[in-house]
C-alpha cells in the first residue's frame, strides 16, 4: 500500500507524463521511417489530452493553481515573441 496522498500520485503522473511526451517528441524527430512517426505522432496526440486531463484535474482540486497573465505580461511575451523573428 502506498503512503502517497491523491496530489503526490497526480504530480507524479503528470510529471511521467511530461517526459513521456519529450521522448516521444524527440523520437518523431529523429525518426527516419515516416510510418513509425506517423504512428508516433497519433501517440502523442493521446499523451497530449492525458496529460491536459491530469492538469485540470488537478488544477480544479486546487493541486495545480494557476492565474491569468496581465495585459502587461501578454505584451511582454509578444514582443519577446516576435522580437526572435527572423
Amino acid at each position: 500500500m502506498s503512503n502517497m496522498s491523491d496530489k503526490e500520485i497526480c504530480s507524479d503522473l503528470l510529471m511521467s507524463q511530461k517526459q513521456t511526451s519529450l521522448m516521444i517528441n524527440t523520437c518523431i524527430g529523429e525518426s527516419s521511417c515516416p510510418n513509425f512517426s506517423h504512428n508516433l505522432q497519433n501517440i502523442l496526440t493521446e499523451e497530449h489530452q492525458i496529460h491536459a486531463d491530469l492538469f485540470s484535474a488537478m488544477n480544479q482540486r486546487g493541486w495545480y493553481p494557476t492565474k491569468d497573465a496581465s495585459d502587461i505580461d501578454v505584451q511582454q511575451a509578444k514582443n519577446t515573441y516576435n522580437s526572435m523573428q527572423v
